[in-house]
């Protein structure tokens, strides 16, 4: 049972692995925790018993053993100008990166890269000139929880718009073990291309549960902030957490984005914006309006979207519950796909607007927001908090009935 210790050109460990395998390995790269240097490492390969190795009964005076060192150093897979598409893959042996360059003609006031087709967490990282050795050292970057991730500037905008040489480093920041495919479009104008300015058909319904999987949407905020909502209305009404859209400085998130899951299979597709109409800190709700399709444009047509009945009376111990959500675990990619998970009313807990319902159902971190159903697949009420993770776990509901009344105009 060997172990593994890095250190730097100063003596400093920077990394180590020392787990009960005889097989230890050691990752770094430019964005992990610690992250890659530059420069000159040591590494030490120890034997940490006391008592001598033993092989075959008798004791060892050395231990023979393979160290195998890789490097993933980039290369750009394409020269791409603007009105060009192409197609790529993240792999884990490219520790989940591609690399493309980029040239600017003079005649462009504008460079617009859009990340889409993908099931991944893509982040766009975008450079002038030379590649550093640092990614966050770019010029301009583009990192939330989304998939579809966009950077555009121009000649006003800060860097500016340089004609020549970019580069764009596509990275899945969240996993390096499953490959994600995703289409790269470039071009020369401030919108969208058409291609991804179309909203998709919604599938059928045929149920209630087809319903309420329809109409639990995934809400993700600009500012990093993501969780789960419940759409109220056709027009487009979202129930969610006020702290899922409440960005750092403590304000509504300007640059919300609504996904639906249209194939359960896979994470939900981004279809379109919103913003947040009410909120309440009190209460940790939050009401959205959709206003536009992923990339802002009016929609073309009124929204007719499933929507989950709301359900006014009070419940009681041992009740029937059923939770709709996209909790981080639930996949083994970077993004997840919708989960389904049941349970009961455990118990009830007084606070300052009255109470919330207590569960021990299946509920983690992304399920906020989400929806929280009855037998008749009503809604009840959106899961807001988790506590004891550690030692068996409670998650609390913000009950329905706790909605103000006077947000009730919306959904009208």
């Amino acid at each position: 049972d060997l172990d593994l210790f890095l250190s730097d050109g100063r003596g400093e460990l920077v990394a180590y692995a020392e787990l009960a395998e005889y097989n230890e390995f050691l990752y770094l790269s430019r964005v992990s925790e610690p992250a890659l240097g530059s420069g000159r490492f040591t590494l030490e390969v120890v034997y940490q018993y006391d008592r001598p190795p033993t092989a075959d009964g008798r004791e060892l005076t050395e231990i023979p053993y393979r160290l195998l060192v890789e490097t993933v150093r980039l290369e750009p897979l394409a020269t791409l100008r603007p009105g060009r598409q192409v197609t790529g893959r993240l792999l884990p042996e490219n520790a989940m990166t591609a690399l493309y360059r980029i040239t600017v003609p003079e005649t462009a006031d504008h460079l617009r890269l859009d990340i889409s087709e993908t099931d991944a967490d893509v982040d766009l990282f975008l450079f002038h000139g030379d590649v550093p050795a640092d990614p966050f050292m770019a010029d301009h970057l583009a990192q939330t929880l989304r998939s579809s991730e966009s950077i555009v500037i121009n000649r006003s905008s800060s860097p500016p718009l340089q004609t020549g040489t970019y580069y764009l480093l596509v990275m899945d920041q969240m996993t390096l073990e499953h490959e994600a495919s995703f289409r790269l479009s470039v071009s020369d104008a401030r919108d969208a291309p058409s291609h991804l300015r179309t909203t998709p058909s919604l599938p059928e319904v045929s149920s209630d549960l087809d319903r309420v999987l329809l109409a639990t949407v995934e809400v993700l905020a600009g500012s990093g902030g993501g969780g789960s909502g419940c759409l109220l209305s056709a027009s487009g009404i979202v129930l969610t957490n006020w702290h899922v859209v409440r960005a750092d400085n403590g304000s509504a998130d300007p640059d919300i984005t609504i996904g639906l899951s249209l194939d359960h299979t896979r994470p939900p597709a981004e279809l379109f914006r919103a913003e947040v109409i009410e909120h309440s800190e009190e209460l940790d709700l939050a009401l959205l309006r959709i206003t536009g399709n992923r990339y802002g444009r009016p929609l073309e047509s009124r929204l007719e979207l499933p929507y989950i009945e709301l359900r006014n009376d009070a419940t009681a111990i041992g009740d029937e519950l059923k939770f709709v959500g996209y909790p981080g675990i639930g996949g083994t990619g970077s993004r997840a796909s919708i989960t389904y998970t049941t349970g009961v009313v455990a118990g009830f807990q007084q606070t300052t607007y009255g109470y919330e319902i207590k569960t021990g159902a299946e509920i983690n971190s992304g399920c906020s927001g989400g929806a929280a159903l009855d037998r008749a697949f009503r809604l009840v009420g959106v899961p807001t908090s988790i506590v004891g993770e550690e030692s068996g776990k409670l998650a609390f509901v913000v009950p329905v009935t706790a909605i103000p009344a006077s947000w009730m105009r919306h959904l009208r």
